[in-house]
């Protein structure tokens, strides 16, 4: 999951891609197109600040990014079918920004970092660094104000969820978890927002007390990239599958992820104008989030850069 700043600019740029048709309609509900941009990843963080992972939810982010990926597509396209252009659009639309983005960079982002802590700590660096070169300032757009819901789009996409996206994984689940979800992610993403360097040393504190190595640190979103995430050196680099040798940027990355994103929108556009969902679902596929290849392959992680780039915490 490329962080939150990057989902939202990948969200912008497509946008920009996109006619002036499909534009009007996903500016209809401008927030829920942002909401949509940050995909499944909401439900990592549902309970989260009550440190009480959710029984039911703790996994269902992971699921929605790596199994039965064509159901989740054809419950979400059929559920925007049924609404039209409105709130569910909106949201179906970031979506697949977001499922656009991943693909294209999650291969990347896990040969240099794996996963868990360090995987976040490196998205959180390669956020920093990307709002450096579009010149926005870290402190000036703390992450948590990206990540809002309203009532009528915490109604709208509670439905969604509970109709349709729940049901094609076997979860029921009730109009109030995903607005809760993303309230829950705001919350964590304010705790770590860290505009003087404070906090950095607060958790590192805590951590020496608590035992609990690296954990809290890796989480504070730094106001500065402290190494080259984004690849804008343009070093070799591997699918954690492949030793096939690469050299594109995070950039390179996004504009390969921002034109399957505008053609998958453009295709769902298409669905809602002519009643036939199987040409958008063909164009969508049914792809890991984490690979960009069809979920029902099992491709193993056995490359990753050593050392990494970044510098032990």
């Amino acid at each position: 999951m490329p962080y939150v700043y990057a989902h939202y600019d990948m969200g912008q740029r497509t946008l920009k891609r996109l006619g002036a048709d499909l534009q009007e309609k996903i500016g209809r509900h401008p927030q829920a197109f942002i909401l949509g941009c940050m995909g499944p990843d909401p439900f990592f963080f549902y309970h989260l600040p009550s440190l009480l992972p959710h029984k039911t939810y703790g996994g269902f982010g992971s699921r929605l990014h790596d199994q039965k990926v064509g159901d989740t597509m054809r419950a979400l396209v059929h559920g925007v079918m049924q609404e039209g252009s409105g709130v569910w659009f909106s949201y179906a639309a970031g979506f697949l920004c977001h499922y656009g983005l991943d693909c294209a960079a999650h291969p990347y982002i896990f040969y240099e970092a794996g996963s868990g802590m360090n995987h976040t700590y490196f998205e959180c660096n390669l956020d920093a660094q990307l709002m450096e070169h579009n010149g926005v300032k870290a402190a000036d757009l703390p992450q948590y104000r990206i990540i809002s819901i309203g009532q009528e789009e915490g109604e709208a996409l509670g439905r969604l969820y509970r109709e349709y996206v729940g049901p094609a994984h076997g979860v029921e689940m009730k109009v109030q978890d995903y607005p809760r979800a993303v309230q829950d992610f705001s919350r964590v993403l304010r705790i770590f927002y860290n505009p003087t360097g404070r906090k950095e040393r607060i958790f590192e504190s805590i951590q020496k007390t608590l035992h609990i190595p690296r954990y809290l640190t890796f989480n504070v979103f730094p106001l500065k990239a402290g190494f080259d995430a984004m690849n804008l050196q343009g070093e070799a680099w591997s699918l954690p599958w492949s030793d096939e040798i690469h050299h594109e940027t995070f950039l390179d990355m996004m504009q390969a992820g921002v034109k399957d994103a505008a053609e998958m929108i453009e295709s769902l556009g298409s669905a809602v104008s002519t009643g036939n969902a199987e040409p958008a679902l063909k164009r969508i596929g049914e792809r890991n989030f984490s690979t960009g290849q069809p979920w029902q392959l099992k491709l193993p992680f056995i490359y990753r850069r050593e050392p990494p780039r970044f510098p032990k915490r």
